[in-house]
């Protein structure tokens, strides 16, 4: 039997010896070279990393067109007030009342981002009868926030101000400089602003449907601005696609997205729509762990923001080596052909109600059998609000499409607890209609 103590001394002889001592230093560290690889390389292998180093070499374009963006400048908006007095005197009415909201980001560059809303009034008055009406905005504040209004506006804008002690009514202030007067109201003024308004005399209307269409017809300026950031919106998509894999998760998936955005110098987006399988029939779910399994649709609804005005683009994938079963490309392809038909009744050679765009769409999908999975309407106004006036439904059918609308067009199929497919582009109405995202998708691999 051989003893411990022989055992540990021959262990002590070999290891006296230089090529053993060796030997078991250079073992040693392989070993610790490879633990230490696995561990940084196993660190370092996360998902939205990887898929994100997969798809920003194709992002490499979007950085330079996004600092190209040309701000409006102050000459648009003087015609924006312009515009909006003539409005006015045309429906008899003296102003137009509006908070830091987009109205006030619309005619005046003053938005909520740079001024809160808060309990102390601050609005913007544009008047009808005055010559320099197109010039100048009235502003009704705190008197002790006037350096703060004075540094915001700054000298570009014509501005008066009228202010208010904090233990005055601001409304009766207002009131002692205007007298009787008739007040538009914009829509996003709160309740209690307008019921002050109305209890220290004034007459107060609600926001008219001509006022509310000034927004409606982009300027040259302004559909500039919207085609660089509905490009760039596309962009994410074409690029993260062949980057998809079975196994990612929907959240996984979203939180790419946002880095995606922020590497093109773009906000990231509060919620954007990640769905896939049988949860891309909820039309607008959230990103969830659930993960991408083989074979099956990822539907992706993203927007984001440049200089306040919005994209929105909608696209439903798959990964490049995975295959689609005959019944997701036949709804693939119907829902595709109903983009088509709504894209081209956008064209503005004919008085085209909005109602009868959403119809025209929904014909190609009830047709095919699956009218009964069209659960929302056509589409939206788009602009300085991800949603605005007008709107392409149904019931909408006293409003006509004009040159100069940026409409998004997105019919779907939604099948519960079974497939949900979407595809959505923003389109410029004109004499042609014009895409925002340049091209459209060809298939799921190729959005």
């Amino acid at each position: 039997m051989v003893h411990l103590e022989y055992v540990f001394d021959r262990a002590k002889d070999l290891l006296k010896r230089p090529f053993v001592r060796y030997v078991l230093l250079g073992l040693t560290s392989l070993i610790f070279g490879f633990l230490s690889f696995k561990y940084v390389f196993l660190k370092s292998a996360n998902p939205i990393d990887e898929l994100y180093q997969c798809a920003v070499p194709s992002m490499i374009y979007v950085p330079p067109m996004i600092n190209k963006v040309i701000a409006i400048q102050e000459e648009e908006f003087m015609t924006r007030r312009e515009r909006l007095a003539s409005t006015l005197a045309s429906e008899n009415v003296d102003a137009f009342v509006m908070e830091p909201t987009i109205s006030m980001n619309y005619y005046a560059n003053v938005s909520s981002n740079a001024w809160g809303l808060s309990e102390r009034p601050f609005l913007g008055i544009v008047f009808a009868d005055e010559e320099s009406s197109g010039t100048t905005v009235f502003f009704l504040l705190p008197k002790f926030e006037l350096p703060r209004a004075k540094e915001l506006v700054g000298d570009k804008l014509f501005a008066k101000y009228i202010t208010w002690d904090e233990d005055e009514n601001p409304y009766q202030v207002l009131y002692d400089i205007l007298g009787p007067s008739k007040l538009m109201i914009d829509g996003t003024v709160r309740n209690f602003i307008a019921q002050g308004l109305q209890q220290n005399g004034f007459e107060i209307v609600g926001l008219s449907q001509n006022v509310s269409s000034l927004r409606e017809i982009k300027s040259n300026a302004e559909i500039d601005i919207m085609f660089r950031v509905n490009i760039a919106t596309i962009s994410v998509i074409r690029s993260i696609q062949p980057c998809l894999k079975p196994g990612i998760t929907e959240l996984h998936l979203a939180e790419t997205i946002n880095r995606l955005f922020n590497y093109g110098g773009l906000p990231s987006q509060d919620s954007p729509i990640v769905l896939f399988g049988e949860r891309a029939a909820m039309p607008h779910g959230m990103p969830s762990e659930r993960s991408l399994n083989k074979n099956e649709f990822a539907l992706i609804d993203i927007g984001t923001e440049l200089l306040g005005y919005h994209s929105d683009c909608t696209r439903t994938v798959l990964p490049n080596d995975q295959k689609m079963t005959e019944e997701m490309e036949k709804i693939w392809n119907i829902v595709f052909k109903a983009q088509t038909a709504g894209i081209n009744a956008l064209g503005n050679s004919n008085r085209t109600s909005c109602a009868s765009v959403d119809q025209i769409a929904r014909d190609v999908i009830r047709e095919a059998g699956y009218g009964d999975y069209f659960t929302h309407r056509l589409g939206h106004g788009l602009g300085l609000e991800e949603h605005e006036n007008t709107y392409l439904n149904s019931a909408n059918n006293n409003t006509y499409v004009q040159k100069g609308n940026i409409f998004t067009v997105e019919p779907g199929i939604y099948i519960p607890n079974k497939i949900g497919v979407r595809i959505e582009d923003a389109v410029l109405v004109s004499d042609l209609p014009v895409l925002l995202t340049n091209f459209r998708a060809n298939s799921p691999y190729e959005p």
